[in-house]
């Protein structure tokens, strides 16, 4: 069965290829998954489909109908293909291909390929949707598995910490910025960028810590625990008054002290009481048991 279908034409390291629009209820019926765990690594065109990583993308889509988004999936066909301009000399036009001897290698988006597959049979109102797909010619499986290390060669994951500054979706992540926010004992110290403080850093916590921190329990009143922990954290507090380098030159890296980031990251356990006091909700044995440890800390 032939089938025609609008794309521009592209070079790109001096081979052609084709840039079109697919629906998404498409993608199971053009891409096939290749088992490739059952070729040696040499024989592969690319790394084996990891299905545990497939649940939380459809979880991103299902979860997401409205905001969801996906770069291009690149795929080389192995058929013979005519590539028909609008006009003459132009690159946008129509591809034909006979999709009864056609086969697609993905080289780049088996992962979104496969949750979009099962995504379809959670929701089959998202197949209407569509989604940009490259298309190379297959050349050899040496060609392929080098297009699959170029597509990923440069690819660098983002820290956590900048994944949570820039997470707008994640009520954790606006809960903890808001934290950063008001504060005081945290403005100024908090690294928004990276996973950990680099030893010559004047910030003492990194934005994935607060995020982390199981204890973190700000109440009604955001900041009001603050005080408290100002006042059992001097040397701290001197920090957020521009003694940053002074502290930095008598002291070990901040970035050492994980447990005292744990800790800080804890401010809100004493989140009631802005006399500098335990809460009286702890009880008087705990009120103690909780000031002593806080005084032990090496602050």
């Amino acid at each position: 069965m032939k089938v025609s279908f609008p794309a521009m034409r592209g070079i790109i390291g001096k081979r052609q290829y084709f840039a079109t629009m697919m629906a998404l209820s498409e993608i199971p019926h053009l891409f096939k998954f290749n088992d490739w765990e059952q070729f040696t690594p040499e024989l592969r065109a690319q790394r084996v489909l990891v299905k545990a990583r497939v649940p939380e993308i459809v979880k991103y889509i299902v979860d997401n109908e409205d905001s969801y988004l996906f770069s291009s999936i690149t795929a080389a066909y192995n058929t013979e293909v005519k590539f028909r301009p609008f006009e003459e000399g132009a690159d946008i036009g129509y591809v034909e291909m006979d999709l009864e001897d056609a086969k697609f290698l993905i080289n780049d988006g088996q992962h979104r390929c496969a949750a979009i597959t099962a995504a379809l049979s959670e929701n089959p109102a998202v197949g209407k949707e569509k989604i940009s797909v490259l298309l190379f010619p297959w050349e050899s499986l040496e060609r392929a598995q080098q297009m699959f290390t170029d597509l990923n060669r440069f690819v660098q994951k983002t820290s956590k910490s900048l994944n949570i500054l820039y997470d707008h979706r994640d009520v954790l992540s606006g809960f903890t910025m808001d934290v950063t926010e008001q504060v005081p004992v945290f403005k100024g110290m908090i690294d928004r960028e990276k996973l950990t403080i680099p030893i010559r850093s004047e910030k003492l916590f990194t934005l994935s810590t607060l995020y982390d921190a199981r204890q973190i329990r700000i109440q009604r009143e955001v900041g009001a625990g603050s005080v408290l922990l100002e006042g059992r954290m001097p040397r701290h507090s001197r920090l957020g008054e521009g003694q940053r380098r002074d502290y930095q030159s008598t002291h070990a890296p901040p970035g050492k002290n994980q447990y005292t980031r744990r800790r800080a990251a804890g401010i809100g356990r004493f989140g009631q009481s802005a006399d500098g006091s335990v809460p009286r909700s702890l009880g008087r044995e705990a009120r103690r048991s909780e000031g002593n440890r806080l005084e032990k800390i090496g602050w």
